[in-house]
C-alpha cells in the first residue's frame, strides 16, 4: 500500500506536490505552507487543494480506491449524517449504522474514514 501510495504521490506535479506534502502530512498550516514556499495564503490552499485533486486521479489509477457511489437520497441528509459521523470522531465515540440505514455513499465514506 506504502508503495502505491507513493507512487501515485510521484505523479502529482511537484508544485502542488510541495504544498500537499507540507499540509497534509508535515501537518504545517496553510498559513506556514505560505511562509515556507513564498507565496500568499490563498495560493497555498489552492496549491494543497489542486495537489488532493491530483493524489485521488492518481490513487484512482493505481487501484488504491473507486470513487464513491452515487447517493439515491437529499443531498441534506448525507450531509447531516457527514457532520454526525465527524463529531463522533472528534469525541472518540462510536457512530454505529448498519448497511441499509444510509446510502451506499455514505457506507462506503463512512468505512473510509474508520
Amino acid at each position: 500500500m506504502r508503495r502505491r501510495l507513493d507512487a501515485a504521490l510521484r505523479r502529482v506535479p511537484p508544485v502542488y506536490r510541495v504544498a500537499l506534502v507540507l499540509k497534509d502530512l508535515a501537518d504545517f498550516s496553510l498559513e506556514e505552507v505560505g511562509e515556507i514556499l513564498e507565496i500568499q495564503t490563498a495560493t497555498a490552499k489552492t496549491r494543497v487543494h489542486r495537489g488532493r485533486i491530483h493524489l485521488r486521479r492518481a490513487l484512482e489509477e493505481e487501484g488504491v480506491f473507486a470513487p464513491l457511489p452515487r447517493s439515491d437520497v437529499p443531498r441534506q441528509v448525507c450531509l447531516d449524517l457527514l457532520k454526525a459521523k465527524l463529531d463522533s470522531l472528534d469525541r472518540g465515540v462510536d457512530f454505529p449504522l448498519p448497511p441499509g440505514e444510509i446510502c451506499d455513499r455514505c457506507f462506503a465514506l463512512f468505512r473510509s474514514m474508520d
